[in-house]
């Protein structure tokens, strides 16, 4: 499943690329493939655990936990938990058509925390998910809906990587 969500900060544009995958999916994924991405993208593992190796280490990523791969990172999951797992796959993309300090502030605070494992608090959590459920909106309602939730989600991250209050 795939939705993109844009909102625009002076002259950065966060483009929101949602993905969620179920155990189905998951069977056919090839674990064996190092691959990148062009976007940051964030793992959020809400449920059972999974393993990331990159060229140079792997990491655990564990329930109620988040994992930002920068771009151009190579990574393949390599160990999926057996008992039910869920997680949420979001990507963002920032983008200025001239130096903005919005971008060089998103970029900075994500690729700081960048390959490591964050533990999540519940309220973002729920966040995430109050997402998913909008994510084929039909409506402008439901539509304005989705911008508000990835409008606070995108706020609970910024808060959570940096100290700027």
């Amino acid at each position: 499943m795939l939705k993109v969500i844009s909102l625009n900060f002076q002259n950065t544009i966060v483009d929101f690329l949602f993905y969620q995958y179920d155990n189905n999916e998951m069977r056919f994924y090839d674990k064996t493939k190092f691959h990148k991405h062009m976007n940051f993208e964030i793992h959020f593992a809400l449920n059972g655990f999974y393993e990331y190796e990159f060229t140079d280490r792997k990491i655990l990523l564990n329930k109620n936990q988040m994992l930002i791969i920068p771009p151009g990172i190579l990574h393949k999951a390599v160990d999926i938990s057996n008992s039910e797992y869920e997680f949420k796959i979001l990507t963002l993309k920032f983008s200025s058509k001239e130096a903005d300090g919005f971008h060089n502030f998103f970029t900075s605070a994500f690729r700081q925390h960048a390959l490591e494992s964050i533990e999540l608090q519940d309220e973002i959590i729920n966040n995430v998910l109050s997402l998913y459920p909008v994510i084929d909106a039909k409506t402008y309602l439901q539509s304005i809906y989705l911008i508000s939730c990835a409008s606070k989600v995108f706020y609970d991250l910024c808060d959570l990587l940096t100290d700027d209050k």
